[in-house]
């Protein structure tokens, strides 16, 4: 059971150790023998000490969080990929903030403010629209900022993509040599790169 009042002081001593050992050991910093670091942990698990998550993001400035903006997790796509991002990020011990936007910009530009403000470890963001005047060059050079699914055209970001264009031509051309003329598709908004990639 967890006991707030232990501190890493107490693991130290625990383990026979010095606090520095120990910060080296909880941030799986190098120089440090497998047996001291097997020591540590066992008197992390004995004592149930857990770290301070604000006492870190003091020292280093950010916290062991990644912030997810989807628009919309009814959406089976959105869905899928929170929880897997999601199960990375907890075997990194990372926790995620979910912020679903309802395709609403004015949710996403609330929700962006408050992951800065947050201090976030870096940010996930599928746009509602293509053009998001909060996303500056200068925003994202101060944490790592990648889109999922849908591209921003208002600046360069990393971003995480299907290869629309293919996946329609290679579609539309299998029922082509199935015989099929009369062809309809619905491609979504066309308010973002992925709904008009698909036409």
């Amino acid at each position: 059971m967890h006991d707030s009042s232990i501190n890493i002081s107490d693991v130290a001593k625990h383990a026979g150790v010095s606090t520095a050992t120990v910060s080296r050991v909880l941030s799986d910093k190098r120089h440090v023998s497998e047996t001291t670091r097997q020591k540590v942990w066992k008197a992390v698990e004995e004592l149930g000490y857990r770290p301070n998550r604000i006492a870190r993001r003091l020292r280093v400035g950010r916290a062991d969080v990644i912030g997810l903006v989807i628009p919309d997790i009814l959406n089976p796509f959105f869905t899928v990929a929170s929880r897997a991002i999601q199960d990375v990020a907890q075997e990194a011990d990372f926790s995620v903030i979910l912020c679903n936007t309802d395709e609403d910009p004015k949710k996403e530009e609330k929700y962006l403010a408050l992951l800065k403000d947050e201090a976030v470890s870096g940010i996930i963001f599928c746009p509602a629209q293509e053009n998001n005047q909060t996303v500056t060059d200068a925003f994202i050079k101060e944490m790592p900022f990648v889109t999922l699914d849908r591209r921003l055209t208002n600046v360069e970001t990393d971003h995480v993509l299907m290869d629309n264009v293919s996946a329609a031509r290679e579609i539309v051309n299998h029922l082509i040599e199935q015989g099929h003329r009369r062809i309809g598709a619905i491609t979504g908004k066309m308010t973002v790169t992925t709904g008009r990639e698909r036409q």
